[in-house]
C-alpha cells in the first residue's frame, strides 16, 4: 500500500467509511479447498484501527466450527492488515484466558495463501453527532427514531484512529446528555498498538518481509488483547473496562457518530 493509499483509507475511515474484505483463495492451499472447487468470500471487517501507514480490520468473532466427529469448537475471528501480507485467526474465549493470565493467543498466516485479497470501503450514513458540537443531537434523535445502528470513529490517547459498531446508543431529555456504548470484542495485539505489533514480530520473525510474503508462512504469538469496549459521554470523555471499576476517566478526541445506511 502506497502512502497516497493509506492517506485516503485513513481520512475515509476518519469520515464514517466501512470496511470489508474480498478474498480469492489460492487453489493450491490445501487448508482453504472447499470439494475441490473454487468460490470466492468476503468478510465484514466491523473493526478498524489505523496508525502510523497501517490498517487492520477484525470480523466479530462469530465464525463456527462444527466438524464431524469432533463437535463443535467456541467461535473464532479472523484479522486483515491491509499494510503487509499478513491475516491472524483468534479465538472468542481468548479474552477470558487473558483476564485469568493464560494468554490471549493468535495464529498468523501469509495473506499470500489468497490469490487475490483486497480491502472494500462502504460509504458511509450520515453523521448524527460528533463531540465537537455535543448540544446538537437533532440528528442522533432522529437517527434513534429510525431505529439506526451506529458507529463511533475517534482517535484515542496515542492517535490511533479506531472504529467501532455501537451497542447502546442513549440521549437523555436532561441537557440533550449523549451517553454512549462500544460494543464490546476482545481483539487481537495489533489493536492495541499496531506499530508496536509490528516491532514486536520483525524481532519474532527472521527476514520478516520475505517470510511473511511465503504462501506457506504461519507463526503463532500471544500478548494481551485490546477490548474493544468503551463509554463515552457528551464531554467526550470515556471509560474502559478498568477505568470503570477503579473510577477514572480517559479523553477522546472528536468522537463521530454515523449512522449506518
Amino acid at each position: 500500500m502506497t502512502r497516497g493509499e493509506y492517506e485516503d483509507i485513513e481520512k475515509k475511515i476518519a469520515d464514517g467509511y466501512r470496511l470489508s474484505v474480498y478474498l480469492e483463495p489460492n487453489p493450491e492451499i490445501e487448508s482453504l479447498k472447499k470439494a475441490n472447487d473454487p468460490y470466492i468470500e468476503a468478510y465484514s471487517l466491523p473493526h478498524i484501527c489505523v496508525q502510523n501507514g497501517q490498517v487492520w480490520g477484525a470480523t466479530r468473532s462469530t465464525h463456527a466450527i462444527i466438524e464431524p466427529g469432533k463437535g463443535y469448537s467456541p467461535g473464532l475471528g479472523f484479522a486483515y492488515s491491509l499494510t503487509f501480507p499478513l491475516y491472524c485467526i483468534f479465538f472468542a474465549n481468548n479474552g477470558k484466558d487473558a483476564i485469568d493470565n493464560t494468554g490471549f493467543k493468535i495464529k498468523l498466516l501469509s495473506a499470500r495463501q489468497y490469490r487475490i485479497l483486497e480491502p472494500r470501503l462502504h460509504a458511509p450514513g450520515e453523521k448524527v453527532w460528533s463531540s465537537d458540537a455535543p448540544d446538537d443531537t437533532d440528528s442522533l434523535a432522529a437517527s434513534i427514531h429510525r431505529g439506526k445502528a451506529h458507529r463511533a470513529v475517534f482517535r484515542d490517547q496515542n492517535g490511533i484512529l479506531r472504529s467501532h459498531p455501537l451497542d447502546l446508543t442513549f440521549l437523555f431529555e436532561t441537557g440533550n446528555r449523549v451517553e454512549l456504548h462500544l460494543e464490546h470484542a476482545f481483539l487481537p495485539p495489533p489493536f492495541v498498538d499496531p506499530t508496536e505489533f509490528e516491532v514486536r514480530l520483525r524481532k519474532l520473525i527472521p527476514n520478516f518481509d520475505t517470510a511473511t510474503a511465503a504462501p506457506t508462512f504461519a507463526a503463532q504469538t500471544d500478548a494481551a488483547p485490546f477490548s474493544s469496549y468503551r463509554k463515552f459521554g457528551s464531554d467526550g470523555t470515556g471509560q474502559t473496562y478498568s477505568e470503570i471499576l477503579t473510577g477514572q476517566y480517559s479523553h477522546y478526541q472528536s468522537i463521530s457518530v454515523f449512522a449506518d445506511p
